[in-house]
């Protein structure tokens, strides 16, 4: 199955946040992306897109597969694709909180 690098780029209010997944395992560590992937990241996407390094989040979906050579590079394609795409939208919605915390027993 093919694996992906999937973004969302949310602005708003002069403030631009990015969300990107991985099917990857993990980063660093027991993954197979390196330890420099999310510094080098954020660096591209600060030069390229004007991103505050501290706008990204970056999530790993547990995916065992390993990741093509180039993913560091397809990542910050999809982030700058998504950012170029950006249509307007309008979220309306409503927060209940129903149950905070459940202690299991």
């Amino acid at each position: 199955d093919p694996m992906y690098a999937r973004a969302l780029v949310i602005q708003g209010n002069g403030t631009t946040v990015v969300i990107v997944t991985l099917d990857v395992v993990a980063i660093a560590e027991i993954g197979s992306i390196k330890n420099d992937f999310l510094s080098k990241l954020r660096a591209i996407l600060k030069k390229d897109i004007g991103l505050d390094p501290g706008s990204l989040i970056v999530n790993c979906s547990h995916c065992h597969g390993v990741p093509c050579g180039d993913v560091l590079e397809r990542t910050a394609q999809a982030v700058k694709l998504a950012a170029r795409k950006l249509v307007p939208v309008r979220i309306v919605g409503r927060l209940v909180l129903d149950r905070l915390a459940i202690p299991r027993l």
